[in-house]
């Protein structure tokens, strides 16, 4: 087995874990389906993150190939945003089901602050990879891009308020971009 095999089965088994959990919850959900209060926003939120899982697994190849891969501390940093989007994959929908009437959008709302804290977390693993990555390959660094503030400043804001329409508003906007970035890749390795 080559290191680069060794590496993608360690990783696999760890998107694997968190894709199976969001379809564990979505099932404990499921089946007590009609006893609670269903919300598009948090079902949303969680269907961003298998697509950011999937979207991980297809790609990962492409970051195993650098320096970040050739030692352990490396690869620690690189898989901190796998990290990341396995702990938000079992935070993103309940783990016990909800009682009797209660809503999945005020579930989402008592969570909002770990899960998008995670989001936070990971966006920044993800910036720190590709600096580094840039700077082993000479590529100029990308700090001056505002693009790369977006996203962070998108999670403060879902982490610092509980206003509906500003939750809503920001989920689809990200559920959009995030499906759009997705195909743009996906496209981009047929």
């Amino acid at each position: 087995m080559t290191k680069l095999e060794y590496l993608l089965t360690f990783i696999s088994i760890l998107i694997a874990l968190g894709v199976s959990d969001i379809f564990v919850s979505l099932h404990r959900l499921l089946r007590v389906r009609k006893d609670i209060r269903w919300h598009w926003i948090p079902l949303t939120w969680a269907f961003t993150i298998f697509l950011s899982a999937i979207n991980i697994w297809f790609a990962i190849h492409f970051y195993l190939d650098g320096v970040l891969s050739n030692t352990a501390g490396g690869f620690i940093l690189l898989i901190m945003p796998i990290i990341c989007v396995l702990l938000l994959s079992m935070a993103v929908l309940p783990d016990k089901p909800l009682e009797d009437g209660e809503s999945l959008l005020n579930w989402y709302f008592d969570q909002k602050n770990y899960i998008f804290s995670l989001f936070l977390l990971n966006w920044l693993s993800f910036v720190v990879v590709k600096l580094v990555q840039q700077y082993d390959a000479g590529v100029p660094l990308f700090w001056g891009q505002i693009s790369i503030a977006i996203p962070a400043l998108i999670f403060v804001v879902l982490i610092s308020n509980r206003n509906y329409w500003i939750h809503a508003i920001l989920t689809v906007f990200v559920a959009v971009a995030f499906f759009m970035e997705v195909l743009s890749q996906r496209m981009a390795l047929i």
